[in-house]
């Protein structure tokens, strides 16, 4: 990016159980990242719009895929938003048990009924190429859903908050070389090299940030 740029994007993906899986501690793990995403006022996405410290943003469980993502885009200055993310997240204040039927909700409520019919299709047709099937999708849900009725659900949850959503996020839970993730920073040299610094604070000083430009990509004729 030229160094005229004035701000940067985070592009960031980690697993988080298996594809589809209806296993407990996979459905867990997966309600435990779904706690901060979403439009809630108490989650990432309002409270750093809300700063101006991203745009479009915010963390994503996908119980079909068995990842977990964070993107924040627009922003002023990448190590600034992943602080102030990172600040949000160590802050138990924000949950209450209730949130437990918020965070279910974003797991089982994605659907395509307001789209136009060859959209639906194509979509329809994609699932099946990968294995998501309409039966293999339901017993997911329907093992989220049959997760409400455990006294427990929400103790369960926040025991495996920060490994999941720290995941996608650099500087809490584990390192992210830890996670077998995938970390892009879209940026101009100056924001990447605060973003390295803030990188190298909070995982090591041993840790750095590859570069990666277009040209790397260019096709070369053939000698």
């Amino acid at each position: 990016m030229h160094t005229s740029g004035a701000s940067g994007v985070c592009v960031f993906s980690a697993p988080l159980g298996s594809p589809l899986s209806c296993e407990r501690e996979d459905l867990l793990a997966q309600l435990a990242a779904a706690l901060d995403s979403g439009a809630g006022p108490h989650g990432f996405f309002m409270r750093t719009w809300g700063a101006g410290l991203a745009y479009s943003n915010g963390v994503r469980p996908s119980p079909t895929w068995g990842r977990m993502s964070y993107y924040a885009e627009r922003c002023p200055d990448p190590a600034q938003t992943m602080r102030f993310v990172v600040e949000l997240a160590r802050d138990p204040a924000r949950h209450s048990a209730a949130l437990g039927d918020y965070a279910l909700a974003q797991l089982v409520s994605a659907h395509r009924m307001s789209e136009h019919l060859a959209t639906r299709a194509g979509g329809a047709a994609a699932d099946q190429l990968d294995g998501q099937t309409p039966d293999a999708v339901r017993r997911q849900r329907d093992a989220l859903l049959a997760l409400r009725a455990d006294p427990t659900l929400w103790e369960a949850v926040r025991a495996r908050y920060e490994r999941a959503v720290g995941s996608v996020l650099v500087g809490f839970g584990p390192r992210s070389r830890e996670v077998g993730g995938a970390f892009l920073t879209i940026a101009n040299e100056p924001l990447l090299a605060g973003w390295e610094r803030y990188v190298r604070e909070v995982e090591g000083e041993d840790e750095w940030v590859a570069r990666i430009y277009p040209a790397d990509f260019w096709l070369y004729p053939a000698k």
